[in-house]
């Protein structure tokens, strides 16, 4: 048990850091506010912008630690050692690993469907890919 504690700790920590990093590379193209003015902080003009990115940053994020779960559920049935607590715990982590993961997909696959019916411009999606893989096509609508 002490091992996963141990991984957690440095899983988290790399995590803090990555995104540590990545505000800083973004902090350097960012334009400086003119002095007695206050500027937007988050860099995003609209709502829709701002609900964009951040669901992008939850796909992205669940996409990085789905397999890094996968992983530690593995070697928890490995290391079980005829521990039937053990690999009950272990099939619990991927079972809810991926439920989350295909909630996350429909997810997606519901706002893409949706912006399509709408008729609403479409921005960056990650789900060309999963749905021709189904035979299934977003038809893009134009707006008049």
């Amino acid at each position: 048990m002490r091992n996963y504690k141990f991984l957690l700790i440095v899983l988290a920590v790399i995590t803090i850091f990555s995104f540590i990093l990545v505000n800083t590379v973004l902090a350097g193209e960012e334009e400086k506010c003119p002095e007695g003015q206050i500027c937007n902080p988050l860099q995003y003009d609209s709502f829709k912008d701002l609900a964009s990115a951040i669901n992008r940053f939850i796909f992205i994020l669940a996409m990085a630690l789905a397999p890094i779960l996968f992983v530690i559920a593995g070697t928890m049935i490995v290391t079980a050692g005829g521990n039937p607590l053990q690999v009950q715990k272990a099939q619990k982590i991927m079972i809810y690993t991926a439920v989350g993961l295909v909630v996350i997909l429909l997810a997606q696959a519901f706002v893409a469907v949706l912006k399509n019916v709408i008729g609403v411009e479409e921005a960056e999606t990650f789900l060309p890919l999963i749905f021709s893989s189904l035979g299934l096509e977003l038809r893009k609508r134009k707006v008049e």
